[in-house]
């Protein structure tokens, strides 16, 4: 059973006698006007598998009673007012495939119990307040195609494990953050990475020079805005064959 009231004009709060429809299995109220928080009674829907409330004007917390929908498949909350940490009980979501909570208020860190989300294809956290490092667990995500945490303060190195562990990557977008250390992941490896396309760090503090090669796959690299120097490897575009656009402004390079 499915109900979706989405991009209509509905405003004022969700009702907490939605936590009555317990054979639902897709609640879609997305692009609306929707506002106050979410009610906990929404923790009673355990058969939903999408809860989707993204574009609205909700703000508070992730109540604790999400955690008991534990056959979430698609979580998408972004383009609100939300705020709080990101919940560990993410981890009840097994089987989850996205998660969307960009475009809100969260603080805190990236927890690391999202690394035992084994069936994770998304993971958007784009536009938050989100601190910390990205934790090493996240390489377990073999599944994952999209990590993208642009436009937040997330500090340290990119964990070398990334390279190697996340073979289906395609789009990596981690710009607008503070992160550290070499451009060092998905560096070409023809084993790994064939399929990511899109890799873009820029306006960071990362340092060194440019990789030998990145994944030969890429059709966009975006690193500007960073102290890299050094110049370009003279084999760095021939195994690049599907680069459309490349971009090194603000950095060091060739200087």
């Amino acid at each position: 059973l499915k109900l979706e009231l989405f991009a209509n004009c509905l405003t004022g709060s969700i009702p907490s006698s939605f936590g009555g429809l317990q054979r639902v299995t897709q609640l879609g109220l997305f692009e609306n006007s929707l506002s106050g928080s979410i009610p906990s009674s929404l923790g009673s829907l355990t058969q939903l598998s999408e809860l989707n409330l993204f574009q609205n004007r909700l703000t508070g917390t992730i109540p604790d009673s999400v955690g008991s929908l534990s056959n979430l498949v698609v979580l998408q909350l972004h383009s609100n007012s939300l705020n709080g940490s990101i919940p560990d009980f993410v981890a009840n979501f097994g089987g989850l495939m996205v998660i969307d909570l960009s475009l809100n208020r969260f603080t805190g860190s990236v927890p690391s119990v999202v690394g035992t989300l084994a069936s994770l294809l998304e993971l958007i956290l784009s536009d938050n307040l989100l601190v910390g490092s990205l934790p090493e667990e996240l390489s377990r995500l073999d599944m994952l195609f999209t990590l993208n945490a642009h436009s937040n303060a997330l500090t340290g190195r990119i964990p070398e494990s990334f390279g190697a562990s996340l073979s289906s990557m395609s789009v990596l977008t981690l710009r607008r953050n503070k992160l550290t250390g070499p451009l060092a992941v998905f560096n070409g490896n023809e084993s790994q990475s064939q399929g990511l396309f899109s890799y873009d760090l820029s306006d960071n503090s990362f340092s060194g020079s440019l990789p030998a090669a990145f994944a030969p796959s890429l059709a966009t690299i975006n690193v500007a805005r960073n102290p890299i120097n050094g110049t370009i490897p003279s084999a760095f575009f021939s195994t690049l064959t599907s680069l459309y656009t490349m971009n090194i402004s603000g950095t060091g390079i060739g200087k």
